[in-house]
């Protein structure tokens, strides 16, 4: 945005208005500023999608991390013997998948 309140000549005690240089140099800077936020815009948009690639592999490698938890569970539970890494494991699992929903 643009602050020009105060680049402005004084015409009257109630009328302002802007020399013919100051509106070209108010029309420079707003064509800048739109040249700037549309490459901002283009180097973003890579970014956006990967994160949201990203987002997809996290979301698949979270339920293989689940599903591999759960298998180890069964085979702890099958086997008559609880072992140690398979509670850690999917205590472990559920927390990253909690952590990264609240980062989306």
């Amino acid at each position: 945005m643009i602050d020009a309140r105060n680049v402005y000549r004084k015409v009257t005690r109630k009328i302002n208005d802007f020399s013919p240089e100051q509106l070209k140099k108010l029309e420079n800077a707003k064509k800048q500023t739109i040249s700037h936020l549309n490459k901002l815009q283009e180097e973003l948009n890579p970014v956006s999608k990967s994160c949201e690639d990203l987002a997809k592999d996290s979301d698949s490698f979270l339920k293989s991390l689940l599903k591999l938890t759960d298998s180890l569970k069964e085979k702890s539970i099958s086997d008559k013997k609880e072992t140690f890494p398979t509670k850690e494991a999917t205590s472990l699992a559920k927390q990253i998948q909690k952590n990264f929903e609240e980062l989306l």
